[in-house]
């Protein structure tokens, strides 16, 4: 089985392992609400891991919002409720900034309580680890899309104001 992603630090997966989990996701989502259309937001490094939530949220039909992890907390509180987005995927902690706390300080003002899934360890217990949310049936199909169908929502990084999106 042929390498799908390999990301710096030489992890990676097959195009089969990649199918798998995407699937697994995807499936874990469903579960908690999250379909066509729905936003799911991401702040994550250029890990395998970015891949796998990429491909999971497609399957769905979902709206995949990718954050740099160089935005702060404000940022991603903005951009959650600007999106209103219903699931999301961090790093609980990378270089010199923990992600959990950044989602634990924001959670009271969020519009949507997002399903959270996490990726390593934080100082603060929230959500699911990704090998929980992993580790369950595989989704029982796949969204079929329409060509139209929005795919990806991006946003500028707001450096005079408020960040802007474009899907």
């Amino acid at each position: 089985d042929k390498t799908a992603v390999t990301d710096a630090s030489g992890q990676g997966v097959s195009y089969r392992e990649l199918d798998d989990k995407a699937a697994r996701l995807a499936a874990f989502w469903q579960v908690r609400g999250v379909g066509a259309g729905d936003v799911v937001t991401m702040q994550l490094p250029n890990w395998w891991q970015t891949a796998v939530v990429t491909f999971a949220a497609f399957k769905l039909g979902a709206v995949i919002n990718p954050l740099p992890p160089t935005y702060g907390w404000k940022d991603l509180a903005f951009i959650m409720n600007k999106s209103r987005s219903k699931a999301v995927v961090v790093a609980g902690h990378f270089r010199s900034v923990d992600y959990t706390e950044h989602l634990q300080r924001i959670a009271p003002e969020l519009k949507v309580q997002p399903s959270i899934v996490v990726i390593g360890s934080g100082q603060v217990t929230l959500g699911t680890p990704l090998d929980e949310a992993l580790s369950g049936p595989l989704l029982a199909q796949d969204h079929d899309a329409a060509a139209d169908d929005p795919t990806l929502l991006l946003f500028t990084s707001g450096s005079e104001s408020t960040p802007k999106g474009v899907v």
